[in-house]
């Protein structure tokens, strides 16, 4: 990947993280992770899906849910939603 950079090769670093989305949190990450401000700053088309496969979950934190503050209804009150973003 450090070779990629220093070419400039965008296409490739792209696909390289695309390939490394099905491995562990522990395999490659933090050999990357100097180069994160580059996958950002060019905007990576596979850059989204990378980094939801980073995202580790248990059942257990699944089934926290947060009070929200409901303003929209008639008499405002509170209401439960998930505490995780696309659940």
């Amino acid at each position: 990947m450090d070779l990629l950079s220093k070419n400039n090769d965008n296409r490739y670093m792209d696909k390289l993280l695309l390939n490394l989305s099905p491995y562990g949190p522990d395999h490659h990450s933090r050999e990357i992770a100097s180069l994160f401000h580059i996958f950002i700053r060019n905007n990576f088309p596979c850059l989204p899906v990378y980094l939801k496969s980073r995202i580790i979950q248990t059942k257990y934190v699944e089934e926290i849910e947060k009070g929200v503050i409901n303003t929209a209804l008639v008499t405002p009150g509170i209401s439960t939603a998930s505490f995780w973003l696309g659940t």
